[in-house]
């Protein structure tokens, strides 16, 4: 799912933030241009995207500031913006003036492909062609509501003196960016819409764009708050919500990062036959569910509801409930779009029934979290195609609001790369209940799926129902938040005591579950009979930041040593206890008994790095874990399917929907001193990262076998360097085959 942004900027933040002046940085790095003096005006802006490496140079060392703007420069200039790899994956170049290995063919194909351009009536795109400013301002406007979807903020200038004379269909694009400030007039207040819009110009712009596009694209943390299903079934109503938001201010949990009141199952009676909407439990919430996100947002908090997938709730046909609830609630039952955007879109929508009776439209309720369950593919419905579906609602309802929401797939395991690129967050298993059992076999079920986890998509682990236990309770939160996992409380938030709130808001253990680097915890080894040994990678891949939990599953005592060169190349570390608030200094071991069903938290810095940075050793971060990953380390090359160079042809002629897509796992200098001709370029240690981003196409084989597959052909420059991405490629589930070691290219 993309990622969208409503931006708020004041007059002055743009002033102070993007003003351009002569002298600014003039004591920066020099430029490598011969024609951009520090006592230009646009300096600043070209310096600036030129260490962004969003606009380069020409090849006799200028940068051609007053030259004008190409049609062809524009859309390089969007997809470095965009920091996507998905070149040549889309439409075919079929313009009459566009050869397909020009050097802006790839980017062209890319902005081709998200429909941000496209050609003239004639078949040409014309790309050497200079932009105007309107050209320019339709152009930005389309590339903001492909990453970000709208900006809203004071306007430099009221009005252009020149309005008056704005064809119409630039008028809205060119009031868009003034009201943005993102393009201002010259000196007599006019636009000048049919003027050439240079390059000194167009950097200007995009330096103002800059930090909202990086504040975009930047990954969601897991969500934390409050869900009711385990707290109050299908009791669940208006007052018992209510008190929830209201503790959740009280207790301090919003201050330290509890934001979603989320209502599970059980709001809904059935689908009205004569509308075709979901009927809300009017016993339970007499005021409505848009009353529910409205009162959320009153507090600043946000809401979120659920459905299913298919066509009946999880919770329908419950003998117990004083009234039938569920039948025929789910996304499959009516229009899912229609469904989508009344949950989760803001003003008004006019859905099937309001178009076939003409009455008003409905009013949509805002809410900012989706959880959608799977209680119909028991009914047949295929889950992957479903939800790939209702996520792209999801995208046009974050481009419409400017709102993000946050998809969570009750899927109960990881199925592949597409939950990635749809969701938010996915179930790893069962529903919690109050059990240390529980606890325990969610976290078996991580030593293989927090493999799955990159930043803004999580293992979900389900929601805290406290046993009562302190020390099995502070090991659900405390594990919970080594691996990433959403944290959402499902108690009684009033009920809560303040011994269970000092862990609930401890600020460290937030801090490892909400670090950006989203690297779930790995499984290491075992330190005695019973208690083991995971660890975090947290900061940044180079960091030498982490931690590590020594974790008790057992049902008695036991005393354990770790030593750190087991993890630190050098063996040893600055260590600090979490749950003692202490600093242990440098050590090179850690002694300690840890209680039956307990855990030690530790954090740990070490300035050598850690015994397995390489990315082919399963962890991207971790050690090689032996025990629950045979397969893959004893394995070679050769258990990657091969295909030669002389089938490669035939395969690239496929459909599209079957194409393979073939990647060059060597370093960007081996790559650009020649590849094979459509390759992408992937370094193996950037794997993880592309996954991450997004810059890979779906190419998912479903679990049940159904649907079709994009293969990815990867080669390397050596054999070790071809496995290990091959290894990691896979450990995505996406379907790999080995083009083998190439050195030559013609």
């Amino acid at each position: 799912m993309k990622r969208f942004l409503s931006i708020s900027l004041v007059l002055a933040m743009l002033m102070s933030t993007f003003m351009l002046t002569a002298t600014a940085n003039a004591e920066g790095s020099a430029l490598p241009f011969t024609d951009v003096k520090a006592s230009k005006w646009y300096y600043d802006a070209v310096k600036t995207v030129w260490e962004e490496g969003v606009m380069e140079g020409k090849a006799d060392g200028v940068f051609a500031p007053n030259e004008p703007m190409t049609r062809a420069q524009i859309v390089t200039i969007f997809y470095r913006l965009a920091d996507r790899f998905e070149t040549g994956l889309g439409k075919s170049l079929n313009f009459t003036d566009t050869k397909k290995n020009a050097w802006y063919a790839d980017y062209l194909g890319w902005a081709v492909t998200e429909e941000l351009v496209g050609g003239y009536p004639e078949g040409d795109f014309r790309p050497n062609n200079a932009i105007t400013r309107q050209e320019l301002a339709k152009l930005i406007v389309e590339f903001l509501k492909y990453v970000i979807a709208k900006v809203e903020s004071e306007s430099l200038v009221e009005s252009f003196a020149d309005e008056k004379k704005f064809p119409a269909w630039s008028k809205e694009y060119i009031e868009a960016l003034r009201e943005t400030g993102l393009m201002g007039g010259d000196d007599s207040g006019n636009f000048n819409p049919k003027k050439t819009a240079t390059r000194a110009e167009v950097a200007t712009v995009i330096v103002r764009m800059l930090p909202f596009v990086k504040e975009a694209i930047t990954p969601k943390a897991p969500p934390m708050g409050w869900q009711s299903y385990m707290a109050y079934h299908w009791a669940v109503n208006e007052e018992a919500v209510l008190s929830q938001m209201d503790a959740m201010i009280d207790t301090g949990l919003y201050d330290a990062g509890y934001e979603y009141i989320n209502i599970d199952d059980w709001w809904y009676t059935t689908r009205n036959e004569e509308t075709g909407r979901v009927d809300t439990w009017e016993d339970h919430f007499p005021n409505g569910m848009k009353y529910i996100a409205d009162e959320a947002h009153k507090r600043g908090l946000k809401a979120g509801i659920y459905t299913d997938l298919g066509y009946n709730s999880c919770g329908s046909g419950n003998a117990d409930l004083p009234l039938a609830s569920g039948i025929n609630v789910g996304l499959q039952a009516g229009n899912y779009a229609d469904d989508l955007w009344r949950y989760l879109g803001t003003g008004t929508y006019t859905d099937d029934y309001a178009k076939q009776t003409g009455t008003d439209p409905i009013e949509c309720w805002g809410f900012d979290y989706l959880k959608v369950d799977s209680n119909g593919t028991k009914e047949g419905v295929e889950a992957q195609s479903v939800l790939q579906q209702y996520a792209d609602v999801i995208d046009d309802i974050e481009r419409e609001t400017g709102r993000y929401v946050h998809f969570n797939m009750c899927r109960w395991y990881y199925e592949g790369p597409y939950q990635l690129v749809s969701g938010d967050s996915w179930r790893v298993g069962t529903d919690s209940y109050a059990s240390f059992e529980y606890t325990k076999a969610t976290i078996d079920k991580m030593k293989r799926a927090s493999s799955y986890t990159v930043p803004g998509h999580y293992a979900d682990l389900d929601m805290f129902v406290f046993t009562g236990n302190y020390i099995e309770d502070r090991t659900n939160f405390a594990m919970w938040c080594m691996f990433s996992s959403p944290l959402m409380i499902s108690q009684d938030i009033r009920t809560l005591t303040e011994e269970y709130l000092s862990f609930l808001k401890d600020t460290e253990l937030i801090a490892l579950d909400q670090d950006p680097l989203a690297y779930a915890a790995a499984y290491i080894e075992k330190l005695g009979d019973t208690t083991e040994l995971w660890f975090k990678k947290t900061g940044s891949y180079e960091s030498g930041t982490g931690a590590i939990a020594i974790y008790n599953p057992g049902d008695a005592a036991e005393t354990v040593t770790l030593k750190l060169s087991d993890i630190c190349k050098s063996g040893k570390a600055e260590v600090r206890d979490v749950f003692a608030k202490s600093d242990l200094g440098e050590l090179s071991e850690i002694t300690v008994t840890v209680e039956p069903h307990g855990v030690y938290i530790y954090t740990i810095d070490t300035d050598e790095g850690y015994t397995s940075d390489d990315i082919g050793d399963y962890r991207v971060y971790g050690v090689v874990n032996t025990e629950y990953d045979e397969a893959f380390t004893n394995g070679t090359v050769d258990t990657f399917p091969i295909v030669t160079l002389d089938e490669l042809p035939n395969l690239l002629k496929m459909p599209e929907k079957f194409r393979p897509i073939v990647i060059d796992v060597r370093s960007p200098e081996e790559y650009e001193k020649g590849h094979l001709d459509g390759a992408l370029n992937i370094p193996y240690m950037d794997v993880r990262n592309a996954i991450t981003q997004l810059k890979l196409p779906l190419g998912v084989k479903a679990v049940e076998g159904n649907g079709s597959t994009r293969d990815l052909i990867l080669y390397a420059g050596d054999e070790e360097t071809l496995y290990n991405a091959c290894r990691e490629f896979e450990k995505f589930r996406y379907t790999v085959k080995s083009l083998g070691v190439l050195t030559e290219f013609e």
